[in-house]
């Protein structure tokens, strides 16, 4: 009978310590993580910015956090490991070769010594797309008197643009994710600026946004042929270029 109470006994003592462990072993606490940068809604690309560096704070009450993976919804689904330097970890991304993309979402997580694990994500937009420009006035084959089009005279003259006096200078640029008419939570403006460069200088245009466009006069050059071309830039330093126009320029005196 004492026997059978000793076995008794120790059968219970072991099923304690084991409940013990395992109610350990369950109570363990994951891991915290948080995405510090980018932000939410971030925008990134282009040649300003295209290297994101991610980068946040992890934390484990009662443990030791092993690793830190992130995944960055790309074509392969691939967990990368980033540098964990005490709370702090980071991992430095080139966004160059990336698709653009409206929404983009960057998943962190944590993984403590119990193998429990802790979450954060952010959601970007990437926009490597440089603008669109191109030319509302003048246009190829097109005569201007005074900055006036006249299409009888463009008929006699052919493929041939002639400027006579002065002529103002209209270019639209769009950036081709986004519609202009309603910019962007990243930026009021979404073309930064428009530069037009005629016979290899620049002239900064100005913003006519009566007519959505930009623009500026020329006048006053020599009697020859002239070549002009815009190139626009967006807020994430994308840039577009409109084509090249060549047009003949005649100034009339008056005495």
């Amino acid at each position: 009978m004492i026997k059978i109470k000793i076995g008794i006994l120790v059968m219970m003592l072991l099923l304690t310590s084991t409940l013990s462990v395992v109610g350990n072993i369950n109570n363990n606490v994951p891991p915290t993580i948080s995405i510090e940068t980018p932000n939410d809604n971030d925008w990134i690309g282009g040649p300003l910015n295209h290297v994101l560096n991610i980068s946040g704070i992890v934390n484990d009450t009662d443990g030791t956090v092993v690793s830190v993976k992130l995944w960055l919804n790309n074509d392969s689904c691939e967990w990368l490991n980033a540098t964990i330097d005490g709370e702090n970890w980071y991992y430095s991304w080139d966004s160059a070769e990336v698709y653009d993309k409206d929404k983009y979402i960057i998943y962190a997580k944590a993984i403590d010594n119990n193998g429990e694990e802790g979450y954060d994500q952010v959601t970007i937009s990437i926009d490597n797309t440089p603008p669109m420009v191109y030319f509302k006035q003048p246009e190829f084959g097109r005569v201007y008197i005074g900055g006036s089009y006249r299409p009888l005279l463009s008929v006699l003259t052919g493929d041939l643009t002639l400027v006579i006096g002065s002529i103002p200078v209209l270019v639209e640029a769009i950036d081709l994710d986004m519609d202009p008419r309603n910019p962007p939570d990243h930026g009021e403006d979404v073309i930064d600026n428009v530069i037009l460069c005629y016979d290899n200088t620049d002239i900064s245009m100005i913003r006519d946004y009566n007519n959505r466009c930009w623009a500026h006069t020329i006048s006053g050059l020599s009697l020859s042929y002239h070549k002009i071309q815009a190139r626009a830039t967006d807020s994430l330093g994308n840039v577009g270029y409109s084509e090249t126009i060549n047009f003949f320029f005649f100034c009339l005196f008056t005495h």
